[in-house]
């Protein structure tokens, strides 16, 4: 462990008189670049053989890609992309997680200024009836889907997917057809690729980020070349150290999400982080009072977003509520929530906790809700 240089906590209060509080940073951002592609090509410049992205293989060894590898890789995507006229109205949905080549993925698509969308995996993969996964579908229309592992995928995009659409994976599925990633890398790279990358401005919608639907359907988020650069620029300036030497990042948040999450399951927020803010509110407050606005329930095996898995099957925990109803009941009726809940998916139900109660089964069918009891 060494010391690292990361600024103060500091922050410009302004109290308004109808009650607003606007909070600011003291501290001006500096310059960042139009298009986050643009850092990519300055890199692979700079320092070209510099290790850009690695990974695990299958059996357990590194593969990377530098820089100077990873530029032209992008670049011959792009023009895949745009030979197949994608663009902001004929988006492309990533369906798999994190991977080198999801990456090369999505910044080629930023390249040549095609709209892209990366996808919770567990639409996909933890999911029976695909509810959510069909609902992505119908609201992005993409021309083009990137599924790493296609046999993995093959049960949903064997749902979802139509004769418009294009698929495309590293390791083939057995019964759908699908493009080789390889294929793409292999185009020939022209004068369209540059033109387009032009175009790219710090408006451009880089890609759309949906949310995770804790209240409700998921809800599609733009999000511009400006705010990617800016975000950037806003982590350099208060972690001074990412600016004095090349970082090593062991990335694990996953990359449909705007920051990895922060519910019970996430890895920004332990359960015990979460539980610790909750106490530390019923010892200000008491517990009535905590009680008068806000709730903590708790569901075995569920994350961020209430979606899960057990971990003997590939069912989905049943996680499903209305909770915006509960919310507008509570809000507009004074309707306070009940202390326990029953949640549902397709024929299965469970019990959902008032914390510290959690569930405990008495007897009965194990997926159904009157078989548990919320007990200490």
């Amino acid at each position: 462990m060494r010391p690292v240089r990361v600024l103060a906590a500091e922050a410009h209060f302004d109290h308004r008189a109808d009650g607003t509080l606007y909070v600011a940073s003291p501290r001006p951002l500096g310059p960042y670049p139009d298009q986050l592609t643009e850092r990519l090509e300055h890199w692979a410049s700079h320092a070209p053989e510099r290790i850009f992205l690695a990974q695990r293989d299958a059996a357990g060894a590194w593969r990377s890609v530098t820089y100077a590898e990873a530029l032209p890789r992008v670049r011959a995507i792009a023009q895949a992309l745009l030979n197949r006229n994608l663009g902001p109205h004929r988006p492309v949905a990533i369906l798999s997680g994190n991977s080198i080549e999801h990456a090369l993925m999505a910044l080629a698509c930023m390249y040549a200024g095609v709209l892209y969308a990366p996808v919770s995996p567990s639409y996909s993969l933890a999911s029976s009836e695909l509810a959510t996964l069909r609902y992505l579908w119908q609201s992005l229309a993409p021309a083009l889907v990137f599924a790493a592992e296609g046999e993995l995928y093959q049960r949903p995009l064997a749902t979802i997917l139509d004769r418009h659409t294009e698929l495309v994976t590293v390791s083939p599925p057995n019964s759908l057809r699908a493009t080789s990633f390889d294929e793409l890398l292999a185009t020939s790279i022209g004068p369209r690729v540059d033109e387009a990358h032009a175009r790219v401005t710090p408006g451009t919608v880089a890609k759309v980020l949906f949310t995770s639907g804790s209240t409700g359907a998921p809800k599609g988020v733009i999000t511009t070349q400006r705010m990617l650069c800016s975000n950037q620029q806003m982590l350099r300036t208060v972690m001074g150290f990412l600016a004095e030497e090349p970082p090593v990042l062991c990335d694990w948040l996953p990359w449909n999400h705007v920051f990895g999450g922060i519910g019970t399951n996430d890895t920004l927020a332990s359960p015990g982080a979460q539980l610790d803010y909750y106490q530390s509110l019923i010892g200000k407050m008491g517990q009535a009072r905590v009680d008068s606005f806000a709730r903590l329930f708790v569901i075995p095996q569920a994350g961020h977003g209430l979606t899960g898995t057990p971990y003997e099957s590939k069912v989905p925990i049943p996680t499903t509520y209305d909770k915006l109803a509960v919310l507008l009941e509570w809000v507009e009726h004074k309707s306070a929530p009940a202390r326990n809940l029953a949640v549902t998916a397709g024929e299965r139900s469970l019990l959902l906790c008032s914390y510290p109660l959690h569930p405990h089964y008495q007897s009965g069918p194990p997926s159904q809700a009157s078989s548990y009891e919320c007990k200490p």
